[in-house]
């Protein structure tokens, strides 16, 4: 019977789960919350609950080492045995992207050695990036001044053309005075892997609405969402960046 209750209780917190993601943004901690209280054993309703917050509070920093403690938990002894490649065990994604979430929330409280040291450690244990980390991590180096460092990733990343990376790229040009031509030429990749971007980055986070879950590379939706991460805010954030950028975005400059 004990293990009937558990399974509804779990049930039913899933079911929460999936109107969080439904819910408007103002609604979706209390589902997380409610989920939590439902199941306290579910890993993916901490994660919730963190993401509903305000990333730049503290409150949402010990919420993210809540659920990246709990996924840790979760995950076990394949933190180890699958260390290099533990993006290929479905078990143990939850964990990396608490990794990655608790990493971004650090960033945004200015902890940025933590944020660094954070993402370092997820691409350690997953050598082909099924989440993305090096995109959250070639953004924490640009957020805190380490173009060095960023310019170190870039020899990692030659062979990759999506907007995320280019989009930093690009920035990295901009913020780290590179030469003229090589400015224009990492300027003009970005907005060749996606055109839409610039003008969305010019627009109020509030403006974006909510980004799709899925999108086809250089597509509208592709530019939303990357309007909505962390490199559309550094973008937002540095206005002769942006304008540098939406100047090279228009026809005439790129004939």
């Amino acid at each position: 019977m004990s293990n009937d209750h558990e399974d509804d209780a779990r049930e039913f917190a899933c079911a929460l789960l999936e109107e969080v993601d439904l819910a408007p943004p103002r609604e979706r901690l209390a589902l997380a919350i409610q989920a939590i209280r439902a199941a306290p054993s579910l890993s993916d309703s901490y994660s919730a609950a963190a993401a509903a917050m305000r990333q730049s509070s503290p409150e949402a920093l010990a919420a993210w080492l809540a659920a990246r403690e709990i996924t840790r938990r979760d995950a076990g002894d394949r933190i180890e045995s699958d260390a290099g490649r533990l993006g290929d065990n479905l078990y143990a994604r939850p964990y990396l992207r608490a990794c990655v979430g608790y990493a971004l929330c650090a960033l945004e409280n200015g902890e940025h050695d933590e944020a660094l040291a954070q993402l370092r450690q997820v691409l350690a244990l997953d050598v082909d990036d099924r989440i993305g980390a090096r995109y959250a991590l070639a953004t924490a180096l640009l957020i805190a001044g380490r173009f060095e460092d960023f310019t170190a990733l870039r020899t990692t990343q030659t062979e990759d053309t999506t907007a995320f990376w280019l989009y930093a790229d690009a920035y990295h040009a901009l913020a780290a005075k590179a030469p003229i031509t090589d400015r224009k030429t990492r300027l003009a990749r970005a907005l060749a892997s996606n055109a839409h971007a610039p003008l969305l980055f010019a627009l109020d986070e509030q403006q974006l609405g909510e980004p799709a879950d899925s999108f086809a590379p250089g597509g509208f939706e592709e530019a939303r969402a990357l309007a909505c991460s962390l490199t559309g805010r550094l973008w937002r954030r540095d206005h002769v960046a942006l304008q540098a950028l939406l100047k090279a975005s228009r026809p005439s400059q790129q004939k």
